[in-house]
């Protein structure tokens, strides 16, 4: 388990928050996203490779909490892993495939696969 710390606006000091954060490989490249800090969360097996997204870590920024939630099912795409992005204002990830298919998922109480996926090369 990690401690999270906050640095206090205006002042130079940081303060704890309470609670702990699971231990995981986090992206350094977190979305901010309607008062929400998103990150893809990896676990690490035992050999220490990268492994797909376990979860998707949350930081409320005006409760200054934490929440998980499960990516949407990853498993049979490969490549570029998966990033974060702004969908019109929810909350949505993309992956390439090993066929080079942009795959593109948005949170809309439960993880929708958009049928507008694109092949690129």
């Amino acid at each position: 388990m990690h401690e999270s710390e906050v640095l206090v606006v205006g002042e130079s000091y940081w303060r704890r928050i309470p609670g702990n954060l699971p231990a995981f490989f986090y992206c350094p490249y977190p979305l901010d996203l309607n008062g929400k800090l998103h990150w893809l969360a990896h676990s690490r097996n035992e050999d220490q490779s990268q492994v797909p997204p376990d979860t998707i870590v949350i930081f409320d920024e005006e409760k200054e909490v934490y929440s998980v939630i499960s990516p949407p099912p990853l498993e049979k795409l490969y490549g570029l892993g998966g990033h974060l992005m702004d969908f019109n204002g929810k909350l949505g990830l993309w992956v390439a495939d090993k066929n080079n298919t942009i795959v593109v998922w948005i949170m809309e109480n439960v993880w929708i696969n958009r049928p507008s996926s694109r092949h690129w090369r």
